[in-house]
Order: structure tokens, then C-alpha cells, then sequence
């Protein structure tokens, strides 16, 4: 578990500072595609939009025109029923039975012509001629599809009843128009329902003398059939005549059912359709789109629970106050089911292209930036060959004139040199093969770090073992220099890192402390534990030369970097700095210098633990 944690911390390391490829692929993904789809979105969600204002001034263009069809059909039929009632008043036979009403002949003649009416229209359940004393002189009774006149001796006596009494108190040519109820035989009502209403108007003899009333029993399910299952006809009074269900109907015809009226359901659209002619509004319960129907424009009419009011010649008022009203009602989820469908299939469509432009978004983010990085790798590569072809030209070569010179004065004047002079050439020679030697070592190492053929292996170590052997190998330069090193790194104190890395990496931080340091100075190497949880800090420092701010910022750097020599004239590739940092980022860890020119420096490596 601590190894993982290791190996996590190592990666976490590795990308601070910098964006990994998948956040710099991301970021040019939304980049690319945000303002693409906001722009598809917005305006795909505009057409959406527009499409939807449409279809609801269609959907509410239909409504009304179907309203509209309805109230035009019942007004026409009610308009014919009134024309039938006036002609049929006219009737010539009319006077004569009025005038003559013993006549049988003139009686059966005129029964005929009631009766071919009945037969013809199908939609009077009783036409009847009454006298000014309340007796019926001819009824037509339609059943069964049959129109036959009632015998003499079944004719009764309509005096006392609202409708002879209603409709022989009007003017020639006025008509009374009862509400719309239903029949009752003998005090109960008739089943099956059979809604009527009756249509009565006064006749005349031919003095101009009212005689009596010729009365329609309209069977109202003509009208009723008019309005189909989304629309509702209702009474004044706001009782349902027709409704979605026929358990609502006729409230007002029975004691058990007074309470079901539209209002009591719907009160408050039931004030604005009270109130109002026509109208269409949409509120939370649904569209409602109405008109009134006043089946007597400007005429007389008269209601039965009203008679005694309603006898006026303001017939204005009086055809007002008497009306039906049609109301289409669509509820809230049916008037939006097909716009809620289409905004789920736009939500759908909407995350399609969503994915699918994200996806070719990020693959043509992915294609830029493994492109840019491949220009990168391109002018990388193009700058490690120039700096290998800078340091094979002039830092290799040089040691190798020197090595070659020298050997060629030792065979050419061997005899001539003294010892001491020989001793001196071979001093020379030694010291010019190692730096030759670690100048190939850092080339190699370099080399195989940019070609990715270094294995990364890291594992715990003992930082106090890995220094003292690189001070080993160190000492004689050292001592050569009359330089100290000094070990001050805990004991018992370890890193998670790869041996080799960090050996090379060391190695070259005290070379390169040992080359800028002059006689009789020091280099410590030293560790602790760091700031930075789960990390140590290995610091190399030294009483050197310093370095000046202008070049610390390039030490890192291949393109900027220079070699600079030692205090004693030692030479370097200027490739050390920068194969250490290479190495120590390899293993999550940080790296950076801290010097004043004249007091030394100090470069301190932050690895993980």
C-alpha cells in the first residue's frame, strides 16, 4: 500500500506545474465545440420554439373553428324549427279550424298537414294546434319513427300548463322557446332520457283575433348530437346539457344531482364564460374555448322558472338572458402531449449531436495536439542533434587533441623529458581521459534518456549509502582540489527513486560543486525530511564561485544552456544540469538552485520518500 502511495505521489509530482496531454486535448475540445453546439442548440431550440407557437395558433384556430361549426349548425337548426313553427301558423287550415272547429273535414285536412310535417322532419315529438281555452284540437304524436294524430276523444286540455299560457300572451309572429329539459310522463321522467324543447306561437283567425297557439315538442337530442365528445353544452344556469360524461348531464332534473354543475367544478372559468359571449384561454387546467348560443336572436322568448319576469317588450333583454353556451375544453396534458413529445425527441436529437460532435471535437483536438507534439518532438530532436553535434564537435574533440598531442610528444621526445616532466604529461593525460570519460557517460546517459531506452526501476534506498559511495569515487578530484566533502545526510533515511538516476544525477551535482569551488573549500551533501508531506530533501551545496542570477534561470534549459569552466579550468558539456533534471522529473520529484555569486550554491532535489 505505501509503494502505491509511492508510485501515485511520484505521477501527482510529475504533472504539477504543467497540463497533461489529456487537459490540454480537453481544453481544445470544449474550445471547438462549445460555441458549435451552444449555436446549434440555440438556434435548433429557437425552430423549437417558432414551431411550437405555430402549432398551438393552429391548434387554437381549430378549436375555435370547430366551436364556431357547432354554434352555426344548432343556430341553423333551431332557426329552421322557428321557420316551420311561423309558416305552419300561416296554414289556411289553421283559420278554418279555428274559425269552423266542428268541421271535421277541415280537421283531418289539417291533421294531414301536421302530420306529413312529423313524418318529414322526424324531430317533432308532438305538433299540436290549442284553442284560446286550452283545449288541443289536433295532436301529432311521432313514435317509433311513426307520425299519427291522437283520437278526439284523447285530445286533453293545456290551460293550466306554462307553455299555452307563456306562448298565447305574445305578439303575432313572436315565438316562445321553453328550456331545453327533459320529458315527464305521468310526474316521472321518461326513460329512455328524451330531451325537448318547446317552440309555441299565438295563431290568428281572419280578423286579426287570437285564437289559440300552435305548439313544437322539438326533441333536443337533434342539437345535442351536434356537440361532440371535447366539447360540453351547458345551460345558463351552468348545468351540463352534454357532457364528457353523461353522469354530469340533467343535474338540474334531479333532486339528487343539484350540485354537479360546471361552476362547482370549474369555478373560476366558469366566471369568465358566464360573463362573456366568446372567448378562448388557456390556464392550468387546459384550453377552454366557448361561445354563446342564443337560440332567439331578437325574438320574445320565455323560461319557464322565469314567466313572470320575462313577459316584456324588451326583447333584447329578454333573448339575452336565455342562452346556451358551447364550450370545447382540451385538459393541460393532451393540449401539450404532442409538444411534449417533440421536445423529448429534441432532447434526445440534442444529446445525439451533443456526444457526437463532442466526439469528433476531441478527435480533432487529439489529432492538433498529438500533431503540435510531433513538431515539438521534431524541433526537440532537431535541437538534441545540434547540441550532440555541438558536443561531439568541440567537448570530445577537444580532449582528444589534448590526449593526442601529448602522447605524440611522449613517443617523438620520450628520451628527452625528464621524470618529472613525464610525471607531469601523464598527470595531464590522466586527468584529460576522465574528464573525457564523464563527458561520455553524461552523453550516453543523455542519449538514452532522449531515445526512451532507460528503464525506470525505482525502488527504496538508503540516501546515506548512495552518497558515501559517490563521495568514493569522488575523492580523489577532491583531494586533488584540496576540497572537503562533507556527508551530513541522515541516517536511516531513504527514497523511493531508481539507483541509477539518482546516482548520476548526485554524481554530476558534486563534480560540478567540486569544479566550481576553489582550494581548500567545501561541498556538503546533507538530507531531511521536507515540507512537502511524503517527501526528503537532498541538498549539494558548496563555498564556490556562486552563479550569476542572469544564467541561474538557463541552467535547465538545452537551448540556453553553456559550459562554463572550473576554478581550475576544468571543462564540462553543459549537459550534466540538464540530464539531472531530466532524471529527477522522471521520478516525480523537483529540482532548483539557490546561489549568490561569491558564496557558493546549493541545488536541492525534492524526491519522494
Amino acid at each position: 500500500m505505501k509503494k502505491n502511495n509511492m508510485i501515485r505521489n511520484i505521477i501527482n509530482q510529475s504533472n504539477k506545474g504543467t497540463k497533461s496531454p489529456f487537459r490540454r486535448i480537453l481544453s481544445r475540445t470544449l474550445l471547438v465545440f462549445l460555441p458549435i453546439f451552444i449555436l446549434m442548440f440555440i438556434g435548433s431550440l429557437s425552430i423549437l420554439l417558432v414551431q411550437e407557437r405555430m402549432e398551438l395558433r393552429v391548434l387554437l384556430s381549430a378549436k375555435e373553428s370547430q366551436v364556431n361549426n357547432k354554434l352555426d349548425n344548432i343556430e341553423t337548426e333551431i332557426d329552421h324549427v322557428i321557420d316551420n313553427l311561423l309558416i305552419l301558423s300561416l296554414n289556411k287550415g289553421v283559420v278554418k279550424v279555428l274559425e269552423d272547429g266542428d268541421s271535421s273535414l277541415a280537421v283531418k285536412l289539417l291533421a294531414d298537414d301536421f302530420k306529413n310535417l312529423s313524418a318529414y322532419y322526424k324531430f317533432y315529438d308532438q305538433i299540436r294546434l290549442i284553442n284560446e281555452n286550452g283545449d288541443e284540437l289536433i295532436r301529432i304524436n311521432f313514435i317509433n319513427g311513426q307520425s299519427s294524430a291522437v283520437p278526439e276523444s284523447e285530445l286533453q286540455n293545456k290551460k293550466d300548463r306554462y307553455y299555452f299560457k307563456d306562448a298565447f300572451k305574445l305578439d303575432k309572429n313572436d315565438v316562445f322557446v321553453s328550456p331545453i329539459d327533459l320529458n315527464i310522463e305521468e310526474g316521472k321522467i321518461e326513460a329512455p332520457l328524451k330531451p325537448v324543447i318547446r317552440f309555441a306561437t299565438p295563431v290568428f283567425d281572419s280578423k286579426g283575433v287570437k285564437r289559440g297557439v300552435i305548439l313544437f315538442n322539438y326533441l333536443g337530442q337533434t342539437i345535442l348530437d351536434q356537440v361532440d365528445k371535447t366539447m360540453m353544452l351547458l345551460n345558463s344556469d351552468g348545468y351540463w346539457l352534454k357532457g364528457s360524461s353523461p353522469e354530469d348531464e340533467w343535474g338540474f332534473m334531479y333532486e339528487n344531482k343539484k350540485e354537479l354543475t360546471f361552476q362547482n367544478r370549474y369555478p373560476a372559468e366558469w366566471l369568465k364564460i358566464q360573463n362573456e359571449d366568446a372567448s378562448q384561454f388557456i390556464n392550468e387546467k387546459g384550453l377552454f374555448t366557448f361561445k354563446t348560443i342564443y337560440p332567439l336572436k331578437g325574438v320574445q322568448i320565455k323560461q319557464k322558472k322565469h314567466s313572470s319576469s320575462l313577459v316584456s317588450s324588451d326583447k333584447k333583454l329578454v333573448s339575452s338572458h336565455y342562452n346556451w353556451k358551447i364550450v370545447s375544453y382540451t385538459p393541460l396534458d393532451e393540449l401539450y402531449l404532442k409538444r411534449d413529445r417533440t421536445r423529448k425527441y429534441f432532447g434526445l436529437l440534442m444529446t445525439f449531436l451533443f456526444v457526437s460532435l463532442l466526439a469528433v471535437s476531441y478527435r480533432l483536438a487529439k489529432a492538433q495536439h498529438y500533431r503540435r507534439e510531433a513538431l515539438k518532438s521534431l524541433k526537440i530532436s532537431n535541437d538534441t542533434k545540434d547540441k550532440f553535434f555541438s558536443i561531439i564537435s568541440h567537448d570530445l574533440r577537444s580532449p582528444f587533441n589534448s590526449l593526442l598531442g601529448f602522447t605524440d610528444m611522449l613517443i617523438k621526445n620520450y628520451d628527452t623529458f625528464s621524470d618529472e616532466e613525464r610525471m607531469s604529461i601523464i598527470e595531464t593525460l590522466n586527468a584529460s581521459s576522465k574528464t573525457t570519460y564523464l563527458l561520455l557517460e553524461n552523453l550516453l546517459s543523455w542519449s538514452s534518456s532522449q531515445t526512451g531506452s532507460i528503464k525506470f526501476a525505482p525502488q527504496k534506498i538508503e540516501i546515506k549509502d548512495l552518497v558515501q559511495e559517490i563521495i568514493l569515487l569522488s575523492k580523489s578530484t577532491a583531494d586533488k582540489k584540496h576540497i572537503d566533502l562533507v556527508d551530513n545526510t541522515e541516517d536511516n533515511q531513504f527514497v523511493y527513486a531508481d539507483k541509477n538516476m539518482l546516482s548520476t544525477v548526485l554524481r554530476n551535482l558534486i563534480t560540478n560543486a567540486m569544479k566550481f569551488t576553489e582550494s581548500n573549500g567545501k561541498v556538503i551533501i546533507s538530507s531531511e525530511r521536507s515540507t512537502k508531506k511524503g517527501f526528503v530533501k537532498i541538498s549539494v551545496m558548496d563555498t564556490g564561485i556562486g552563479i550569476p542570477a542572469n544564467i541561474i534561470d538557463n541552467l535547465f534549459l538545452l537551448d540556453k544552456n553553456i559550459s562554463t569552466l572550473g576554478t581550475d579550468a576544468e571543462k564540462g558539456s553543459g549537459l550534466g544540469l540538464i540530464l539531472c533534471k531530466e532524471f529527477i522529473e522522471k521520478q516525480g520529484g523537483e529540482i532548483y538552485v539557490e546561489s549568490e555569486v561569491g558564496k557558493g550554491s546549493q541545488f536541492k532535489l525534492i524526491l519522494p520518500e
